[in-house]
Formats: C-alpha cells, structure tokens, sequence
C-alpha cells in the first residue's frame, strides 16, 4: 500500500527506515533507568553546589566512597555525576588518582572575565533605559541593606550580586547567551566567593552596583556599558589578587 497525499493530507505513512532510525538513536541513547537518573543528577547537584559556594576549595580531593557515605548512595551516580561536572571544568579527573575540585588558573580568570565582558557590556548596551524602574528600586533597597562588613552582610552580598547579573542577563532576552552565561556564572561564583573576602571588596562592590542601577535607568546604552566594563575590570583585579 502506497501514502497518497492528496487522500490523507498530513498524515504520514512509518516506514521501515522510519522504525531504524527510533531504533539507531535508542541504541545510542538508551533510557537509563528513572532511579539511577535521580540519585545521579542528586549527586549532581549536592558536589555542584559545594565547589561553586567553596565549601570544596580548588584542588580538593573528591573521594567516591565518602561522597556515597555522605548521600547514602553507591559509589557508580557519584562517579557519573563528577564526569559530567568535570565536562563543565568544575572537577578535575586524574587517572589513577581520582578527581579534583578544579583549580583556578590565571587563565581560566582570563577566560571567565573576558565572556563576561562580551556578554554583560552587550547586555548593558540592550537593557538600558528598559528595566522596569521598580525593578531597580528593588535591587537598591536590597544594597542599602548591606551596610556593614558581618558574615551575614557578606552572604548577603554575594547572593544579591549573583541575582543582579543573572536578571540583566536574562532580561536581554537573548536564550543562547543566556545559557552560555549560565556556565560562565558557575565559574564565576567561585571567584566572587572568594574575592569578596579581600578587605574592602564587598563595600566597593556594593557601591558599584549602585552606580550600575543609576545608569541604567539613565538610558545611556554606552555609558551603560563603560559602567560595567569598571565593576567587571574591579572584579578581575580582585581575582588576580587571589
């Protein structure tokens, strides 16, 4: 039997190179069973947020077995979970050694502060003038909040500082940039950690936010961009100070 399309129009006839292709693509990408995933991507998420809050410095050792004791899972989701965040440059794999929370080189802070660069600069250029005013109220009043130098004032900060940039960000509207940033921010989380540390720094970098939401709502594109480009030139001097 042939498909005629001008009897069933839109419906279209499975064939047999149709079945081996579903079937070609299931053997690359077979379904993993649903628990496993969970206890992975659970393994995923737990060592994530450890190294991009520095709870694991640069260079710890990450041990499998104690990394299933601590989450009362087998050693194998703990293995698969350092694999993949060792593809996003978070854990380093040593063969015959084991993996390590990646260390930050001069140049993966070169790398990281350059896209942050090309991609916060050109968000400015796109947002400025366009954030809603009360927006930019909210996030004024949240720094006026931090007006001291206290543990809670400094987590504070840091949590503000990566909410503001991730909504300039997301605000631009652009889903790719977007994604690529959400890489970079991960990196960039660890050094914001610890630079903000370095005396002074948490008061300069609230003061600079400050003059980044004055510009904004200015609607200068360019002057915009040169404000960011200081706070992101601020902050890689920091990092280099690490």
């Amino acid at each position: 039997m042939f498909y005629n399309s001008d009897i069933c129009p839109g419906k279209a006839a499975t064939s047999d190179l149709d079945r081996f292709e579903r079937k070609k693509k299931m053997a690359i990408h077979p379904r993993e069973p649903q628990q496993h995933n969970v206890l992975k991507f659970k393994a995923y998420d737990f060592v994530k947020s450890k190294i991009v809050n520095c709870e694991y410095l640069p260079g710890m050792l990450l041990s499998e077995q104690a990394l299933a004791e601590e989450m009362a899972m087998s050693r194998t989701p703990v293995r698969e979970a350092l694999a993949l965040l060792s593809q996003e440059s978070l854990v380093r794999v040593v063969p015959r050694r084991g993996a390590f929370v990646a260390e930050l080189s001069l140049r993966d802070i070169d790398e990281i502060f350059e896209l942050r660069e090309a991609i916060e600069c050109w968000v400015m250029r796109k947002v400025a003038g366009k954030v809603p005013p009360e927006k930019l109220d909210e996030f004024e009043a949240s720094l006026t909040e931090i007006n001291e130098v206290s543990e809670t004032a400094y987590w504070r900060a840091i949590s503000l500082d990566q909410e503001f940039h991730n909504f300039l960000v997301s605000f631009a509207g652009n889903n790719r940039c977007e994604q690529i940033y959400r890489n970079v921010a991960d990196q960039n989380q660890r050094i914001r950690i610890l630079s903000t540390r370095q005396p002074g720094r948490l008061i300069e970098t609230v003061r600079e936010h400050g003059m980044i939401i004055n510009v904004l709502r200015s609607g200068q594109p360019e002057a915009a961009a040169q404000e960011m480009q200081r706070h992101i030139d601020n902050a890689r001097q920091a990092a280099l100070r690490l």
